[in-house]
């Protein structure tokens, strides 16, 4: 159902009026901060009143560039000179074969393909291939909006669970008591051999027994083709259990992500049509652009990184720093709570939620630098 927006609710929302007639109402509007500039590329919401927000959230779009080759100055001077050098042999060779076409014409295709073999060896020879000029700017209107409720930033970290066995532990022990590794494996080897072997003589006895006992079923019922039955017998009917010796072991950093919800209560037609433009510029910025090759796509550019910077009062930065996010995924959900619309038929209330990840992971440095991540 589409609600009008009429008198009734007018104190809800509001009209979009001549910006006089709305300093004729409300004075405080004359005194309006982060209000939309065309000087200043942003998208903001909420489109009036933004002094009320001291906490906002900024997010500033960088396209990802290709590095290419480029001729450095000097090289532009060979390949100037190169081409009047061309443009002068090619004049004289037209005054010089003036009254015998075929051997001019012979002698401009070699010139010709002389020149571009000079022109190409020049290149090669001055030119880097680096990232094209700019490509540190930003290349859309930055986004503007409101510090939702519940900031996090989680740290998260990658481990392991190697099983050592017996003879791994040994090997751990004897390397970290400062044996060589061609000894800790020789250690480890002989007293796995010398268990089994008191064993066999008689030379344990009790749990011992029993643990080495469950150890030898298990190697022969593998060797045997049974799996570990033998040795979950020898188990059952010993009472122990051979210790995996399970260590923690440090794989990596994960990869932060970063999750902003936002509801935009648009209180007047020009505040809906901000939220539209908003979610359109999340929206290009997360795609990739096509790489065609005779019409046909066989790539992907990278999608635009987003730098975010959570500031109070564009002062005092909020929480720790992030590194350039991708644009994850995004969701946008029209009318959650009712079917109301403005009189043009934009909706009222929209939710968004914007997931992002960091482009690279982090170190022990980036976290203790001054204002670090």
């Amino acid at each position: 159902m589409i609600i009008e927006l009429v008198d009734a609710v007018k104190g809800i929302f509001e009209p979009d009026e001549p910006e006089a007639v709305q300093k004729q109402k409300d004075p405080d509007v004359a005194e309006q901060t982060n209000r939309i500039d065309p000087a200043s590329e942003k998208l903001i919401f909420p489109y009036n009143r933004t002094e009320r927000y001291g906490a906002s959230i900024l997010f500033t779009a960088y396209e990802t560039h290709s590095p290419g080759l480029y001729t450095d100055p000097k090289g532009k001077e060979l390949l100037q000179a190169q081409s009047e050098s061309t443009a002068a042999k090619k004049d004289q060779i037209n005054k010089d074969y003036a009254d015998n076409p075929k051997q001019r014409d012979t002698a401009l295709a070699k010139l010709k393909k002389d020149d571009e073999k000079k022109q190409q060896e020049i290149k090669t020879s001055n030119s880097t291939f680096r990232l094209p000029d700019g490509s540190g700017e930003a290349s859309s209107p930055a986004i503007k909006l409101y510090l939702p409720p519940s900031l996090t930033q989680a740290d998260g970290f990658s481990f392991a669970q190697p099983e050592l066995g017996a003879i791994g532990a040994g090997i751990e022990n004897s390397l970290t008591g400062g044996t060589s590794l061609l000894g800790s494996l020789g250690k480890a080897a002989k007293d796995g051999i010398q268990s089994i072997t008191d064993f066999a003589v008689g030379g344990l006895s009790g749990p011992q027994a029993s643990l080495a006992m469950t150890k030898m079923a298990g190697r022969l019922g593998k060797a045997g083709g049974v799996g570990t039955e033998a040795g979950a017998a020898a188990a059952l009917v010993g009472g122990v259990v051979v210790n995996p010796n399970v260590r923690a072991l440090f794989k990596g950093v994960n990869l932060r992500e970063f999750t902003f919800q936002f509801k935009f209560i648009a209180k007047s037609r020009r505040e809906a049509e901000e939220v539209e433009k908003i979610i359109k510029m999340f929206r290009s910025c997360a795609y990739p652009e096509s790489i065609d090759v005779g019409g046909i796509s066989a790539g992907y550019k990278f999608p635009h990184r987003f730098e975010i910077d959570i500031m109070y009062n564009d002062k005092v930065r909020i929480g720790n720093k992030m590194k350039k996010c991708y644009l994850k995924s995004i969701s946008t959900t029209y009318n959650a709570s009712s079917m109301a619309f403005h009189s043009d038929g934009k909706p009222v209330e929209i939710d968004v939620s914007l997931s992002f990840m960091e482009e690279r992971t982090l170190t022990r440095a980036d976290i203790i630098e001054e204002d670090g991540y």
